[in-house]
């Protein structure tokens, strides 16, 4: 049984000059964002660090408004079976809209908050899409506050745009909220980093560095197709780091990489991952019936939906990217494990 909502999803950085009516929801105008947290903070540290006080405030806060602007997508009638699974109907089509406003828009609109009105009961909840910081919660050197590796890393960075492109092209990945596209975004990097050193042609060797041989004998070389090639390039990183490749509860990075491929070519050619559809997910296929057990095995370890932050294989996806990354920004030898 369902219940009839009213359901007001606030978006920002896009801006709209007039009332867009769109059938069943429309796109209202609104006020801009300003900058108050980041000026408060800036005004905090000076207070506590040396004497002194920011100037012109308002006038950058009005700057800020006018770069940040809002827009708030009003649907009038969203038929769901509770208010929690309202609150994802309606972020899901703001954020389609969001997308289809890039187009026409050429902004970037993101979901801000949301508030629904259960149209019976004339009750009303909100929420706010509050930051879920998902870095390191360690300190110290081995946990990456190393200012010898970091000011190391960025003089190697600063004069190679490929090393700045990698580690940019991380960063995004390491942002994105998708698990889906967080799988594509970096495969696709280690995909560029693979291609860009040439491995195809080159001797195949197995994860202990072993030629794997034909069936006459005859050592065999890497093929030019992605898969080889991210193989390859992800042993010579685990080797470079003296690293087993191995990840805890869900096996090595040698098996994981189909999965990882899998995850890619679903994004990319058929818009996403169904394993419970059997017209998408093929049970006679291998390589989709490999993908599909780990998924499975992920929700069974986790005992949660599989999801940005709660998917395994994803992680060791991540890690290995990030190893790859370490590995082209300075020699192993000038390496800390952070």
């Amino acid at each position: 049984m369902s219940t009839d909502y009213r359901a007001l999803v606030f978006l920002k950085n896009c801006l709209a000059h007039s009332l867009l009516e769109c059938g069943d929801f429309e796109i209202v105008p609104f006020d801009g964002l300003g900058c108050t947290d980041e000026l408060n903070l800036m005004q905090t540290f000076l207070t506590r660090f040396q004497p002194g006080s920011l100037n012109e405030t308002d006038r950058v806060i009005e700057q800020a408004k006018r770069g940040q602007p809002t827009v708030v997508v009003h649907f009038r009638r969203l038929a769901a079976p509770s208010t929690d699974a309202c609150f994802i109907l309606a972020e899901q089509q703001a954020e389609l809209i969001a997308c289809l406003l890039a187009i026409q828009r050429h902004s970037y609109a993101s979901v801000v908050g949301t508030i629904i009105q259960d149209l019976t009961a004339g009750a009303s909840r909100w929420r706010v899409r509050v930051p879920n910081y998902t870095g390191n919660l360690l300190g110290g050197v081995l946990a990456g506050e190393s200012a010898e590796t970091l000011s190391k890393r960025l003089a190697a960075v600063q004069h190679n745009d490929s090393l700045q492109l990698y580690v940019k092209l991380f960063r995004e990945a390491r942002e994105e909220q998708d698990a889906e596209f967080a799988y594509y975004r970096f495969w696709t990097l280690l995909e560029m980093i693979a291609r860009a050193k040439n491995l195809a042609g080159q001797p195949l060797l197995d994860w202990d560095g072993q030629p794997i041989m034909n069936r006459h004998g005859i050592p065999r070389t890497i093929e030019d197709a992605a898969e080889p090639l991210v193989c390859e390039l992800a042993r010579r990183a685990y080797a470079a780091r003296s690293a087993s490749g191995r990840f805890m509860g869900i096996g090595h990075t040698k098996d994981l990489i189909p999965v990882w491929y899998r995850h890619r070519n679903c994004i990319s050619h058929h818009g996403g991952c169904r394993p419970d559809d059997p017209s998408h997910c093929h049970r006679t296929s291998q390589q989709f019936v490999t993908c599909r057990n780990a998924h499975l095995a992920t929700i069974a370890r986790s005992n949660l939906p599989r999801g940005r932050h709660t998917d395994d294989a994803l992680r060791a996806l991540e890690e290995t990217a990030r190893l790859v990354i370490i590995v082209e920004l300075n020699p192993p030898r000038m390496e800390s494990s952070s």
